[in-house]
């Protein structure tokens, strides 16, 4: 699975990505392919008008493109002091009263590079200036 930081990115890149009306943001993303899954965790350029580029600060989304219904999302906070206290206090509220719910036995799938599946790129060059290019 290819996971990527943010440590490759410079100011500039979000400026251009401005420039190009879209944001850089870091997504987690799977999707099926050829009777596998696809995915990875990476920075990727995000149109501005996507509910994904809007997000700032805590906030977190869950972008789905569903074959029999419409595209849906979840959004909320998903991190900082409280939000992470509530969710471990409601944990272990739901371990003391033995609320746990039981998972059903994960099945084998293939899980593929998003690096090995043919797809666009963002590519920033940087050069002297030169006679004749402008």
């Amino acid at each position: 699975m290819t996971v990527r930081g943010t440590t490759a990115l410079f100011p500039v890149d979000c400026d251009l990505a401005e420039n190009l009306g879209s944001h850089i943001r870091h997504i987690a993303h799977a999707r099926r392919h050829q009777g596998g899954l696809v995915c990875g965790v990476e920075p990727l350029l995000m149109p501005s008008w996507h509910l994904l580029a809007s997000l700032e600060e805590e906030y977190n989304a869950i972008y789905m493109k569903c074959e029999n219904s419409d595209d849906l999302s979840l959004f909320g906070k998903g991190a900082g002091g409280k939000p992470t206290a509530t969710a471990m206090l409601g944990d272990l509220i739901d371990l003391a009263q033995e609320n746990t719910m039981r998972w059903p036995e994960p099945q084998a799938i293939t899980i593929t590079s998003a690096g090995s599946v043919p797809r666009r790129h963002y590519l920033r060059v940087s050069a002297d200036p030169h006679p004749g290019y402008s």
